[in-house]
């Protein structure tokens, strides 16, 4: 048994391989988070546009309809136009950061029918939501929303 020798078998060489699946798995999560969290177009930027009456809702082409507003002159309700950054108020135009003033003067004056605001080509979604808080803080109502008609 002296003459017998123990042979050893090569090791195999070890060959370690990238597993790839686990980074696809990552790379899509990620993706997915990025895409539910970012914001392409702030909201506050975004133009209001009226929708299609629901006669034309879902047919192609249906245009938005311009609404034409009026104001009785013995009326008591109060004619806003919200445009860009600005509110007009009988021909005023008052920086959206004044329009708390007008709103308490306004809630402290005498009874009213309401206000209707009217919705400029360059008014933005920020604006009208500005408009409307300031409106609800002091417990004004009812209001009116309607668009500008087309010149």
């Amino acid at each position: 048994m002296s003459h017998l020798s123990v042979f050893k078998l090569p090791e195999p060489e070890r060959r370690y391989r990238f597993a790839l699946t686990p980074l696809a798995d990552v790379m899509f999560q990620l993706l997915i988070f990025f895409m539910l969290t970012s914001n392409l177009v702030p909201y506050a930027l975004l133009t209001l546009q009226s929708a299609p009456p629901a006669g034309l809702a879902g047919r192609a082409g249906a245009a938005a309809p311009d609404v034409a507003v009026s104001v009785t002159a013995g009326s008591d309700a109060a004619l806003w136009v919200v445009e860009a950054g600005q509110v007009s108020v009988g021909g005023v135009a008052l920086e959206l950061d004044a329009i708390d003033n007008l709103v308490s003067g306004l809630a402290e004056s005498e009874p009213f029918a309401g206000i209707l605001l009217v919705l400029s080509d360059s008014a933005r979604v920020q604006d009208l939501a500005e408009v409307l808080a300031s409106l609800e803080r002091a417990e004004i109502n009812p209001i009116s929303i309607a668009r500008e008609a087309a010149q």
